[in-house]
Formats: C-alpha cells, structure tokens, sequence
C-alpha cells in the first residue's frame, strides 16, 4: 500500500469514526478524529464543515463559524457552507449577515427551496412582505408541496391585507374546504 493509499484510508476511516462518534454524542472525540484529518490533509475541506456542525449542534456557534469559514476558503463554492453559515448568525441573531450568507447561497443553487424559505423568513423579520412574499412563492415553484413556504406565505399574504388569499392557503394547507 503507497503511502498516499494508507492517508486516504486513515482519513477515510477517521470520517467513520467521526460519525460513529457524534452519533452516540461523543463530540469531543468525534472532533479529534477530524482534527487528524486536517493534520493529515488541511485541504479536505469536508473535515472543517463536519467539526462546524458538530459545534453548531452543541450550540458552540462561534467555533462552527470559524470552522465553516476555514472550509468555505477551500471550497468557495460550495451552497451548503453558505446555508450552515446563514443558519448560525439566524441563531446568534445576525440577521443581516445571515442574508448575506443566504444570498451567497442563492448565488450558487438557485434550486434550494431551503434558501428561499431563509430568504423570505428573514425578509419577513426585516418587515419587507413583499420581498417575502417572493421568496416564498419561489420557494414554492420549486417545491409546491412545501407547508412551511405556504404557511409563511399565507402569514404574509394576511400582513399584506390579502386575508382571501392568505385563507385559502391555509385551506390549502390543513386540506379544508374553501368558504368560496
């Protein structure tokens, strides 16, 4: 076995054990297995994003913000970072860095009703309905079956003064029949 063989092994099995290890909430050790993976190869971003979720989930968030950074440097471009990131500053209320994030995100996957869900969640927390309104009807387009986009929908389509449109969304949604 070459030497580069024996690393993808080692790195690979550490992967494994990484997963087992958070699994059962061993997150410290879970950690350790992929901080030999960066002492091994500090270019596999995929180690820097598995231990940012690892503290995003123990609630360490400014940790996962610097884990995510490191790996979004090795991989610019790649949407889930961006979501992670966006998720983390909504949680640490860092509302306009969390759109920046979002927006990145956008920019890269325009296919991730995920996004536009965030989008028009924030939009709705900065009072811009009809920004939400968009995003959610996006979110729709890409996912009509969508209940958190129609629900939030139907909740800015009530702020806007729509309550006809925004009542037949929750019919729409709870399977009842419309009053018309």
């Amino acid at each position: 076995m070459t030497k580069k063989n024996s690393t993808n092994k080692i790195i690979k099995d550490n992967f494994e054990n990484a997963a087992e290890q958070k699994k059962i909430g061993n997150y410290e050790v879970a950690i350790n297995f992929l901080k030999k993976n960066i002492a091994l190869d500090p270019r596999i971003y995929e180690s820097y994003f598995n231990i940012a979720n690892i503290y995003e989930e123990i609630g360490n968030f400014d940790e996962a913000i610097k884990y995510l950074n490191k790996a979004s440097e090795i991989n610019p471009n790649d949407y889930e970072i961006k979501v992670n990131l966006g998720n983390i500053y909504i949680h640490k209320d860092l509302f306009k860095e969390a759109m920046e994030q979002f927006q990145l995100a956008f920019s890269l996957n325009q296919k991730d009703y995920r996004i536009s869900n965030s989008v028009g969640m924030l939009q709705r927390k900065f009072n811009n309905n009809l920004n939400a309104k968009n995003a959610f009807e996006y979110s729709l387009s890409l996912d009509p079956g969508n209940e958190f986009a129609i629900n939030q929908l139907s909740i800015v389509e009530r702020s806007m003064g729509n309550y006809e449109k925004g009542l037949e969304l929750i019919y729409q949604l709870t399977g009842k029949i419309s009053l018309k």
